[in-house]
């Protein structure tokens, strides 16, 4: 029933961002709903009545695991000195007349980077010109020693630490 709905709504994407060990707001879990539309005071009343659910400082998580809470901020502080390089990686690309739009991706998205991760960009490019402005784009990033190499498999190490992971080409 409704009940049910309602105590899923808060199980789910607290299950869900729990695997990313990344405690959430009460407006994340309101908005982070799956297959339900509750309204934020509902949300907020099923956290503070059922038990497991725990909160510290703001941040919803499970049973155990009020850990996660000052790991987020810790990854907070390391994801906005990597947004920064990001941001101007994706600066020096915007010179590239096929490039439409660079976005930060995965954990970089999320503020959620351990201190050693690499940084996932997703580009963008003008219609039919993916190919050639991959080629390019490769070609600088090995050139100028800023992409990950495809050949080192992880993604958080003091070897990938900053390095860019263009992991996702878009034609627009």
């Amino acid at each position: 029933g409704r009940g049910t709905l309602l105590s899923q709504s808060v199980s789910n994407p607290l299950s869900y961002s729990d695997h990313f060990n990344y405690p959430l707001t009460l407006a994340e879990l309101w908005y982070w709903q799956i297959d339900t539309i509750f309204s934020l005071a509902k949300i907020k009343k099923i956290v503070s009545s059922r038990p497991g659910v725990k909160s510290s400082q703001g941040l919803f998580f499970l049973p155990g695991r009020s850990a996660l809470v000052n790991l987020r901020h810790l990854r907070h502080r390391y994801s906005q000195k990597k947004y920064l390089l990001a941001e101007a990686v994706g600066n020096r690309l915007r010179r590239f007349p096929t490039i439409s739009a660079v976005f930060g991706t995965g954990a970089l998205s999320m503020y959620n980077c351990p201190k050693n991760d690499d940084i996932d960009l997703m580009v963008v490019t003008s219609p039919n010109t993916l190919w050639i402005t991959r080629f390019l784009l490769v070609s600088y990033l090995r050139f100028t020693s800023l992409r990950r190499p495809p050949s080192l498999l992880e993604h958080s190490s003091p070897r990938v630490n900053n390095k860019i992971c263009d992991n996702l080409y878009l034609d627009s």
